[in-house]
């Protein structure tokens, strides 16, 4: 049962520009001008479920960044990996 559940909850999971799109779309109705939200007709909308927006764009902000340092990570590793391996093979 507590697979079953880790695995429903299983963030890592979900892909990175998903998790963009949530951000951005939580972004914007959080920090955009009241007159585009006018426009859009989401003016009420940061009011009543301000607290889920919040959260929303809080934690998928926070996984883009952390899969952004991840890839970082990743391709600084490869290519030492590939630059060491260039030195032994003209060895």
């Amino acid at each position: 049962m507590k697979d079953w559940i880790s695995g429903v909850f299983d963030l890592t999971k979900v892909p990175t520009k998903i998790l963009g799109v949530f951000a951005l779309v939580s972004g914007t109705l959080l920090f955009s001008p009241e007159r585009l939200r006018q426009r859009l007709f989401v003016n009420e909308l940061p009011k009543p479920y301000g607290l889920v927006v919040s959260l929303v764009f809080l934690i998928s902000g926070f996984l883009v960044v952390l899969a952004a340092i991840a890839w970082i990570i990743d391709r600084i590793q490869k290519r030492s990996t590939k630059k060491r391996r260039n030195a032994e093979l003209a060895e």
